[in-house]
This record gives structure tokens, C-alpha cells and sequence, in this order.
């Protein structure tokens, strides 16, 4: 979704109201006037906002971008096309938006090191967990990430999902292991359980 946001921000005193008896100054005299008090002049700008990611709270759900600012609520009948962050508790973050605020920041971090990591498969969910967070595939693929270094366990992950596509195997389930980097466990389409 390539779609921007744009948000007005102003700054400045608010707009002079004009005279009384309708007849406007000129804008020689209006400047002229500011400058005699100092005011301070009012600009306005536009600030262009990337949406980045949705972030679910229990049944509401919030447009950020990359810095994990809420741009906008987003709407039961709106369709949008980016990955949702889920695991954040609408509770803790009204008790504790500072912490939230940290707990969010791992889950956007988590997507830049998959942009990074050149997955050709798209990320639609992110889990955030307290013993290791879990990446959803659009292709339904589930990747578990060690709650220690989960940055090169996407590197590991895209070696691994690269050496399956070159076996043309498919897995459903990834499980990188944060005391043994070297060992990877995966599940496969049409299996109970498997290791490598």
C-alpha cells in the first residue's frame, strides 16, 4: 500500500479576526501591526506520514508509522494491506504508555530487520510475546524468534526458508533456538513434526 497521509499541524496565534465594521486592512498595515507586537507568524505545514504497520488493541486497532506513532484509528469496513502487530495489552498501555511505547518499538524493529533480510515472502502478523515473539508469513509459514538476538535469528530464517525453496519443500512452522544458533527446527506441510 503505497497510499500517504497527510496531517496539517499549525503553528502560530490563530487567525486575526477582522474588524468590526467589515472593512479589512491592508496587508502592508496588517504585517506593519505584527511587528509592533511581536506576535509571531503563523505558518502552516504539511507533514507527510508513511503508514507503516496496524497495531491491534484488543478489538481497536491503530495505523503508526516507523516511529510507532498512532496516525489514525482504523475502521471495521477499512481494508489495509500492511502487517499488524498484535500482543499489546489495551490495559498496559494505559497504565504504561513509556513501556508499551518499548514493547511496540521490538515488534517495528522486527519488521525492519525482515525488510532488511530480503524475505521474498510477506510479513501479514507480528506476535509479541514475553518468551520469544512469533512472525506470520502470508504464506501461513510461523517463524519463532528467540526473545535473545531475534535480528540474526532472521538472518537464519532467511537462509533457512532459501535452502527450502531450493529443496522445493514448504514449511508451516519455523523454530530458531537462541542457546544453539546453529540448530533450526522445522515443521513441514503435511508432517507432524520435523527437525533440521
Amino acid at each position: 500500500m503505497h497510499k500517504r497521509i497527510i496531517v496539517e499541524r499549525r503553528h502560530g496565534p490563530p487567525p486575526e479576526q477582522p474588524p468590526a465594521d467589515g472593512v479589512t486592512p491592508k496587508p502592508q498595515a496588517k504585517a506593519e501591526a505584527r511587528k509592533g507586537q511581536g506576535a509571531v507568524e503563523r505558518k502552516t505545514s504539511r507533514v507527510p506520514f508513511q503508514p507503516f504497520a496496524v497495531v491491534a488493541l484488543g478489538e481497536v486497532s491503530y495505523l503508526v508509522d516507523g516511529e510507532g506513532a498512532a496516525l489514525k484509528r482504523v475502521a471495521d469496513t477499512e481494508a489495509v494491506d500492511l502487517p499488524v502487530i498484535r500482543g499489546l495489552d489495551p490495559e498496559a498501555v494505559e497504565d504504561d504508555p513509556q513501556g508499551a511505547r518499548v514493547v511496540l518499538g521490538r515488534g517495528l524493529a522486527i519488521l525492519d530487520e525482515v525488510a532488511r533480510a530480503e524475505l521474498r515472502v510477506r510479513v501479514t502478523e507480528i506476535h509479541l510475546r514475553r518468551k520469544g515473539d512469533v512472525i506470520v508469513l502470508k504464506s501461513g509459514l510461523r517463524a519463532h524468534l528467540p526473545t535473545e538476538d531475534p535480528a540474526s535469528a532472521i538472518v537464519r530464517l532467511a537462509r533457512t526458508m532459501a535452502h527450502l525453496t531450493a529443496r522445493k519443500q514448504k514449511a508451516v512452522e519455523i523454530r530458531l533456538n537462541a542457546k544453539d544458533p546453529g540448530q533450526v527446527t522445522v515443521r513441514l506441510a503435511g508432517e507432524s513434526g520435523g527437525g533440521q
